[in-house]
């Protein structure tokens, strides 16, 4: 099966929020991280209240202060993360990362190719697949993916045949024979180098 796919970095921005919010390590840091700066908040807020010998209307705007905090915190983040990203994605030239892509794959391979680079990934190396609303994420490691944006498709029928058949992959990946060689015989001379 294959697809082509145009990847812009709104798709990337969907990718990074899918894995900063589904991955264990980032979430936990994020969670982490939010709750000592809102304790933090918290204390300098009380210590300046004791200080100034506060009035009550002081220590209810501190508290509402503490909940917008925590209200705003994650969209702070988004914000930063799509900033980030977007500077990434313009320093350097990064060819074959946004624009046209091809993604197709056959029992054994998972391919992505676009006009300066072909990857070629064994189902047995897929870890996961990940279906959101938007897109379809391979994940080829554990904090990278192939990204197929859904709205590739032009029917919904050929949408749901693709996203089945990527996942049942996933689930079940192709075995190589004991006497097949482990890369393409252009991939095998490349790792020995010159």
């Amino acid at each position: 099966m294959r697809v082509a796919v145009e990847i812009v970095l709104e798709d990337i921005h969907a990718f990074n929020r899918h894995y900063a919010t589904t991955a264990a390590l980032p979430r936990r840091n994020q969670q982490l991280v939010r709750l000592a700066l809102t304790l933090t908040l918290a204390c300098l807020l009380g210590a300046l209240g004791m200080a100034i010998r506060a009035p009550v209307p002081f220590w209810i705007l501190g508290v509402l202060i503490l909940l917008a905090w925590w209200k705003v915190y994650p969209r702070r983040i988004e914000a930063l993360s799509r900033q980030s990203t977007r500077r990434l994605y313009s320093d350097g030239k990064n060819l074959g990362m946004l624009g046209p892509h091809v993604v197709s794959f056959d029992d054994e391979w998972l391919c992505e190719l676009t006009s300066e680079r072909e990857v070629r990934t064994r189902w047995r190396a897929v870890e996961k697949s990940a279906l959101t609303a938007e897109h379809l994420f391979l994940y080829v490691s554990g904090f990278a993916a192939v990204i197929v944006p859904l709205r590739a498709f032009p029917t919904e029928a050929e949408r749901t045949a693709f996203v089945e058949e990527a996942q049942r992959r996933v689930l079940r990946p192709a075995t190589t024979r004991p006497d097949e060689p482990p890369l393409s015989a252009a991939a095998d001379r490349a790792s020995r180098g010159p």
